[in-house]
């Protein structure tokens, strides 16, 4: 198996053929630059099987731990919540 990377931010594009999925990292706060860590290019055959693959492993997760928290309202709610 080759080296696994650690990916706490993901980026899609989509083209006529084929989708650019590019897995990143975020360090510290956000301030520093994006580091790269593998861009991913599938079929759309291929991103449709592996949505259905990632839906069928978060519904299992969610019923086994409970509903995961939206990290989207939770970004943006911090700035707004240290301000206050």
């Amino acid at each position: 198996m080759p080296g696994q990377v650690y990916s706490n931010s993901v980026a899609a594009r989509a083209g006529v053929f084929d989708v650019v999925l590019d897995f990143g990292f975020q360090p510290g706060d956000g301030s520093e630059p994006l580091e790269l860590g593998v861009r991913v290019v599938m079929s759309w055959e291929h991103i449709g099987a592996m949505t259905r693959i990632l839906a069928n492993l978060v519904e299992r997760y969610e019923h086994d731990f409970g509903s995961l928290p939206d990290i989207e309202k939770a970004r943006i709610k911090e700035p707004q919540e240290a301000e206050g």
